[in-house]
């Protein structure tokens, strides 16, 4: 299944724009682990547990918007929960292209986690 992409710039104006978005922040638990930060309002899930993937996504809107990201620059860990959302309804879920190591290069908002 091909997942869409968006690009930090997009998300960053999505955001600016005050959209309502959930972001999903879906590094390797090992990965997240050694990270003090997140992107603002970012919500944590494990990428290797389906059902709290699908646990989780029980409470949202199957119209809302959604960005994952994770650390792999192919998008492996978002691509991959992004099709689990798809195939579970959601129709506008989106993997953030060059995931976490291209928002810090943007020097874009980030918060404590």
């Amino acid at each position: 299944m091909e997942v869409p992409r968006i690009t930090v710039d997009e998300l960053k104006a999505m955001m600016d724009s005050g959209e309502t978005i959930t972001i999903l922040d879906v590094r390797q638990p090992g990965a997240y682990a050694t990270s003090n930060k997140k992107i603002n309002g970012a919500v944590y899930l494990d990428p290797n547990n389906d059902a709290a993937i699908k646990e989780f996504a029980k409470g949202l809107d199957k119209n809302s918007t959604i960005v994952a990201y994770c650390t792999s620059k192919e998008e492996h860990s978002s691509a991959r929960v992004a099709g689990i959302l798809i195939e579970e309804g959601f129709a506008k879920v989106s993997a953030l292209k060059g995931g976490w190591a291209e928002w810090r290069k943007a020097e874009y908002p980030l918060e404590m986690k």
